[in-house]
């Protein structure tokens, strides 16, 4: 889940110029990217990714929120699937009630 955007344009085009050859332009921004990234690793359950828009005009950090452990835990009553004895003219019984989940960050 992405929490937040920065644009980061400026610094991911620093060191690269119209002389440079693809391979060349690459590189630099690879590594502008991966400095970009290594500056903002060390917050606890966060992610980062550096993405290009508008055919690399613009270049945004994307911060997301990276969840370890989900545990669901889900048993149905029998009532759900089974309405008034029908079984929605399947040969076995099946589950057909609709559920939703909410998670959220634990933290120890």
């Amino acid at each position: 889940m992405i929490e937040d955007m920065r644009d980061v344009t400026a610094e991911m085009l620093k060191g690269v110029s119209d002389k440079l050859n693809e391979f060349a332009r690459y590189e630099r921004l690879d590594n502008n990217r991966k400095r970009l990234i290594a500056a903002c690793e060390e917050q606890p359950n966060r992610r980062y990714e550096v993405g290009a828009y508008y055919g690399g005009a613009s270049y945004y950090l994307q911060q997301k929120l990276e969840i370890q452990d989900v545990r669901l835990v889900y048993a149905p009553a029998l009532g759900i699937g089974n309405f008034g004895g029908q079984t929605d003219n399947w040969m076995w019984p099946r589950h057909t009630g609709d559920f939703g989940f909410l998670s959220r960050l634990c933290r120890s």
